[in-house]
């Protein structure tokens, strides 16, 4: 199936990163496997693209990552991912994974994105909720959010940009809207969503806290 093919491919891609030893060719292994990927991640065929997330996220949470990848694949790959989610309206749970995997593992890269990716999570935890606000991204937004799995991985998201990024005075007014997202956000019918929100919310009063 394309789902173990996906699997498979990410096994063997581990495996080879673990058999690496030599710097210099553990760069070149991770632009390698990166590019095929980042060529599907906004395919029209959802399990194309998500398989190409989800083989992403792993070699992003990989420790040849932190080590071996460049700054120059590290800002492709931020890019891409971000579009994915703000452009191209691939509101996944693997894509939210993947840009949540970015978050913690380059920070200073994704801070770029930081707004509009706040904006694209907020829109998707709110969109079916009572009172919630219309959203830019219209019937995509509504159908991603329909699964509970994905409004969970857009409150993760939101709690890892803004846990990880920090907000700033720029960001000021963003985090006091996603705020007011997250508190429409806990009457969510799914308990699961109810308590990534709660842990969100949490993360982002602390931060506007901070801010004062």
């Amino acid at each position: 199936s394309s789902s173990s093919h996906h699997t498979i491919s990410c096994d063997d891609s581990m495996l080879s990163l673990s058999s690496m030893h030599d710097h210099d060719r553990d760069v070149l292994l991770l632009h390698g496997l990166s590019q095929p990927l980042l060529s599907v991640l906004s395919s029209n065929l959802d399990h194309v693209s998500m398989g190409s997330a989800t083989c992403l996220k792993a070699l992003i949470t990989s420790e040849n990552w932190s080590k071996h990848a460049s700054s120059d694949l590290a800002t492709n790959v931020c890019h891409r991912a971000s579009m994915c989610l703000v452009e191209k309206k691939k509101l996944t749970t693997a894509h939210f994974g993947l840009v949540q995997a970015l978050a913690e593992q380059n920070a200073s890269i994704l801070h770029d994105y930081q707004a509009l990716l706040l904006q694209v999570a907020a829109e998707v935890i709110v969109v079916n909720v009572p009172g919630g606000v219309r959203s830019a991204f219209g019937s995509v937004a509504s159908r991603a959010s329909r699964t509970w799995q994905v409004r969970v991985a857009a409150a993760q998201l939101i709690g890892s940009l803004i846990g990880r990024l920090g907000g700033s005075q720029a960001l000021a007014s963003e985090v006091g809207t996603v705020i007011r997202a997250l508190d429409k956000a806990r009457l969510d019918p799914a308990l699961k969503v109810r308590q990534a929100v709660t842990r969100a919310l949490a993360i982002a009063k602390e931060c506007k806290e901070k801010e004062k």
